[in-house]
């Protein structure tokens, strides 16, 4: 049975990851479908149409600028889970040259 002491630094820096990494994510994640949302309400304007070119123009700007850095938050989110899990015991390697 492996020592909870030793894993105790290797837990913390995933918790501390986890934590960190959601909160970008959300943050980032909320104000880029506010910019989005935002973009297409004054695109449509008092006409109420707008072509499917300029909508996809106008959703690629905030998905390229916020898109990134929810990514970046997404996958230091998923660090810290893979940290904050136990390590799964390793099998000894079979002799496969008997």
């Amino acid at each position: 049975m492996p020592d909870p002491e030793r894993h105790a630094g290797r837990r913390f820096a995933g918790g501390c990851l986890l934590a960190v990494g959601l909160m970008i994510a959300t943050l980032c994640g909320a104000c880029t479908l506010l910019v989005a949302g935002s973009f297409l309400f004054g695109a449509l304007g008092p006409t109420g149409r707008m072509q499917l070119s300029m909508i996809l123009t106008t959703l690629m700007v905030p998905a390229i600028i916020g898109g990134v850095p929810t990514a970046i938050g997404v996958a230091l989110a998923v660090v810290g889970w893979r940290m904050l899990r136990r390590p799964r015991p390793r099998s000894p390697p079979e002799d496969t040259f008997s």
